[in-house]
């Protein structure tokens, strides 16, 4: 009998906690939507149409998504510096050191690399399974930072909305696509003639390098009397 009654008054004080946690929230609600348009703020800006606004300018309510310039620019300051969105890569900074790829938990990376004239590595193929991205930014941590630039590659934007239809949607691109076949083939042979013109002049240094030790070796001529 005891705990019937407990139970029952533990029933009844859910709902009326639900009930004054809903007028404080209608209380609110009911706040801004008298207000709606009635006030500027600081700098005398009044807001009308779709903005409801009260107090300050960081109580302004937004409509989603922001359609005005300064609706994004305020939208925009919203996020904090340390705000983790969706991953980008700058692949002109990107060096392919697959520092990302070997950390990452889920194995969201895709990358392929392919040789360049001068034997820098090309970021053919840079992809990111955003489906899968679990946000822990283990991958910004280890890209490394670029002396000039002074950032890494890969960083973590403010945008969040990667929603759609389609999952392979979800994989976002950053690499520079793959060589056509003749491409390629031209790549390897400009490679195969400055690897050739190299040892070349590697092999005209060593014979003038021979050639004068074996002048300094030589004896001088004895005086004639």
């Amino acid at each position: 009998m005891i705990g019937f009654v407990k139970g029952f008054i533990d029933w009844w004080g859910e709902i009326f906690t639900g009930l004054v946690t809903t007028a404080k929230g209608m209380r609110v609600t009911g706040k801004l939507l008298l207000n709606h348009g009635k006030r500027g703020d600081k700098e005398g800006n009044n807001f009308t149409g779709r903005h409801f606004y009260h107090g300050t300018l960081n109580e302004r309510i937004l409509m989603y998504p922001p359609e005005t310039e300064e609706d994004k620019k305020l939208y925009e300051s919203l996020f904090p510096d340390r705000f983790r969105g969706d991953l980008f890569n700058d692949v002109d900074l990107c060096i392919g050191c697959f520092n990302c790829q070997k950390i990452c938990p889920v194995d969201c990376f895709w990358i392929e690399i392919e040789p360049t004239v001068t034997n820098k590595k090309r970021i053919s193929r840079f992809d990111i399974d955003l489906g899968r991205c679990i946000y822990c930014h283990l991958c910004v941590e280890a890209c490394p930072e670029d002396k000039t630039e002074k950032r890494t590659s890969l960083i973590m934007t403010h945008d969040f909305e990667y929603s759609t239809y389609e999952y392979i949607d979800q994989v976002r691109s950053f690499g520079e696509g793959f060589y056509t076949k003749g491409e390629l083939q031209a790549v390897l042979s400009e490679k195969e003639r400055v690897k050739q013109e190299k040892a070349a002049e590697r092999k005209r240094e060593a014979e003038a390098k021979k050639a004068a030790a074996a002048k300094a070796e030589k004896p001088a001529d004895e005086p004639k009397v």
